[in-house]
């Protein structure tokens, strides 16, 4: 698989996973100096390439966003094969981020296809919970991403001899709603 994926490795240590997973120290930034601009891109999609399977195994790591108004703590899904970063609507209104309406077309792993037309596209200022290192990051509203239930079964666990090991930290109910339940032990 990562012989034929073009995604980055990460600088850190060369995995290849997303960047936030990593603790960089930095120097700390109050979120007071936060600013918010709005970036213009000519179109944005999320797709997937197998739509025959309704299942899909998501990361989540606890982040603070930082806006105008506010910052806020909230656990964030990393998606490493999206072309875009989407946040809820709800916490861009949260933290007084502003910027430009777009719509929003996303293709699900189901195949069904849905439109948010009242989409925006933001920059805001994101870090990493129990780090110092803020980044700014671009990305787009969502009044309602519908997440499907998070669940991982013990067959599936089962079913993958590298897994068994971990069985334990990796197998309890939690769904997409749940978000406090979802990070790993």
């Amino acid at each position: 698989m990562q012989a034929t994926c073009r995604r980055n490795p990460s600088k850190t240590c060369q995995g290849g996973h997303h960047r936030l997973l990593h603790q960089e120290p930095t120097t700390r930034e109050g979120h007071g100096t936060a600013q918010t601009t709005a970036i213009v891109t000519d179109h944005a999609a999320i797709s997937v390439n197998n739509v025959n399977t309704m299942r899909l195994f998501s990361k989540i790591v606890p982040v603070e966003r930082y806006g105008p108004g506010e910052s806020l703590k909230v656990h964030t899904l990393l998606d490493e094969g999206s072309t875009v970063t989407l946040i809820n609507e709800q916490v861009v209104n949260r933290i007084g981020a502003k910027g430009r309406r777009e719509t929003l077309h996303v293709s699900r792993v189901s195949g069904n296809e849905i439109a948010d037309e009242g989409s925006r596209v933001i920059r805001v200022k994101i870090k990493v919970l129990f780090s110092l290192n803020m980044r700014y990051m671009t990305i787009q509203t969502m009044r309602n991403l519908k997440l499907a239930p998070q669940r991982i079964e013990r067959a599936t666990v089962a079913a993958c001899s590298l897994l068994r090991d971990i069985a334990e930290s990796l197998i309890y109910d939690a769904a997409a709603h749940n978000w406090g339940l979802i990070i790993s032990r």
